[in-house]
């Protein structure tokens, strides 16, 4: 993609989320799929342990609720 159509999607974009350009397009690449891959990992996560709070009987929205009070939670994205 060359500068003034990156520049114009960016000028689109940013007017309905924030844009980060990065430096070129395999940059970009990289970087989405480390943002996939945590977001799959929190969903795989949150799927397990779902299972093991029902095993243990415990109300897994209780558990959200009450891990969702601590410091740094918004890297779980809960």
């Amino acid at each position: 993609m060359d500068d003034d159509t990156t520049e114009r999607l960016a000028a689109l974009y940013s007017l309905i989320a924030n844009v980060y350009k990065a430096k070129d397009i395999k940059t970009a690449e990289a970087a989405k799929v480390i943002e996939n891959i945590h977001r799959d990992l929190n969903i795989a996560l949150m799927n397990e342990l779902a299972i093991i709070f029902h095993k243990m009987h415990l109300n897994i929205k209780s558990v959200l609720d009450a891990a969702t009070r601590k410091r740094f939670t918004y890297i779980w994205n809960l």
